[in-house]
């Protein structure tokens, strides 16, 4: 991998991490104004700390895959490295989707839990 494209993924990374905070400070920004305090209670309370849950869970799993694919990538080993990268990717979809799937049809209870109610 060349200097150049290694920048570019850094700095990407670095503007995809500046952007969800905007993102994250806008959408507090409008909803307390517009919908209330409770709405805004709602949003980063509770299910801000269900989503970093499994944010930090989907984040573990994919150090643990780079560990993999650096380990590939520095034998050289072209064909394991394309196999590893390839089943780290398929995992996080299939992940997301049985995570969504999980909260998507228990979202009543989770909020229970949590101590929400309507």
């Amino acid at each position: 991998m060349g200097l150049f494209l290694k920048i570019i993924i850094i700095f990407a990374l670095f503007l995809v991490s500046i952007f969800q905070q905007i993102y994250n400070t806008v959408d507090a920004i409008i909803i307390g104004k517009f919908v209330g305090k409770y709405a805004l209670a709602a949003v980063g309370g509770s299910t801000g700390s269900l989503f970093n849950l499994f944010t930090g869970f989907a984040v573990g799993i994919t150090s643990g895959a780079s560990v993999v694919i650096a380990q590939q990538y520095g034998k050289g080993d072209k064909e394991q490295l394309s196999r590893a990268i390839q089943t780290a990717i398929i995992f996080n979809i299939l992940l997301g989707a049985l995570f969504s799937f999980i909260v998507y049809s228990n979202a009543e209870s989770i909020l229970k839990v949590l101590g929400r109610t309507k």
